[in-house]
């Protein structure tokens, strides 16, 4: 069986890795994997919560890992989220990308940056 495999796996491999500049000090960044969804949640929770974290005077920052299409759709929020920042307005993304705005105790949740904005100008704008 060993054999067989020798062809398909090569036993010596090494590997690749990117070439650093010595004087360039930024680490790059790490992925984990959790076993258990509740651990994930946990951790993404704390880190929110605690914001400045930290480990030898390094900063750490915990982001969660979303696919590139998703990562998109939430984004194209950004110009929404900067408007009702300068305002002073409440908003937060929900998962998967939902813009939740809280105006006056009223929640709306928002599946389009389209529909946000309209609201924006309808409601929010001076």
């Amino acid at each position: 069986m060993w054999s067989e495999m020798s062809d398909w796996i090569p036993w010596n491999w090494t590997a690749l890795t990117a070439v650093r500049d010595p004087n360039h000090r930024k680490d790059p960044g790490h992925s984990v994997r959790f076993h258990k969804y509740a651990q994930k949640e946990c951790v993404l929770r704390w880190a929110k919560k605690t914001r400045d974290v930290s480990y030898q005077g390094h900063p750490i920052r915990i982001f969660e890992d979303f696919s590139a299409t998703l990562a998109k759709k939430r984004a194209t929020f950004n110009k929404v989220k900067s408007l009702l920042f300068k305002d002073g307005i409440g908003f937060g993304l929900s998962y998967p990308a939902r813009l939740r705005v809280t105006i006056n105790g009223q929640t709306h949740m928002f599946d389009s940056a389209e529909d946000a904005e309209c609201f924006y100008r309808a409601h929010c704008s001076k």
